[in-house]
């Protein structure tokens, strides 16, 4: 399968993120960047036969100027996160004046993420693979992101 190397917010009506893996989140720096490592399925495949099988890349989602982040997660009694969606709506116009500030919700089976942005990039790290899980696993999340 081959796609596009970059997303970006243009892209959101075309994307989805339910139950995408997340290994990991990076809180915004001082470029206000905050970043999710995570497995995204490009693609749900149902051979004949009833189970599934799913075009699958590691990636790294990037929202940019993140203001107002808020995380309500509950790890209890699990060692897995993934994502059951993302969701977002306008807020206001960026205190420039220059950008739209949307409102961006990640709900996963965990709990909440909120914040505000002007948008993201959604880097692909390596090609998708077609494969029986929805996730690529740990050490390949990480082997492709230190290549």
């Amino acid at each position: 399968m081959d796609v596009k190397h970059i997303w970006t917010d243009a892209d959101f009506d075309d994307m989805g993120w339910h139950d995408n893996r997340l290994y990991s989140l990076s809180f915004p720096d001082e470029n206000f960047e905050f970043s999710l490592d995570i497995d995204y399925i490009f693609k749900w495949v149902q051979p004949t036969d009833i189970s599934f099988q799913f075009w699958v890349s590691p990636c790294t989602l990037v929202f940019e100027n993140v203001i107002d982040l808020k995380i309500d997660i509950d790890f209890s009694n699990s060692i897995t996160i993934s994502i059951i969606g993302v969701e977002r709506s306008r807020d206001r116009m960026s205190p420039n004046g220059k950008a739209v500030m949307w409102k961006y919700a990640i709900e996963t089976d965990k709990g909440i993420l909120t914040f505000l942005s002007t948008g993201f990039r959604q880097y692909v790290r390596d090609n998708p693979r077609l494969i029986d899980s929805q996730d690529l696993g740990r050490a390949e999340q990480y082997k492709k992101r230190d290549d």
